[in-house]
């Protein structure tokens, strides 16, 4: 409860898995369409 903003790092690295996480979702959306 001391740190009541985010830590840099800590953002940048649930940004990046956030964006993974989002780009496999639209590629499964892709191919579960196309087959």
């Amino acid at each position: 409860m001391e740190k009541m903003a985010p830590d840099p790092d800590y953002g940048y690295y649930y940004g990046g898995v956030f964006l993974v996480f989002l780009i496999l979702i639209l590629l499964l959306l892709g191919s579960g369409r196309r087959i």
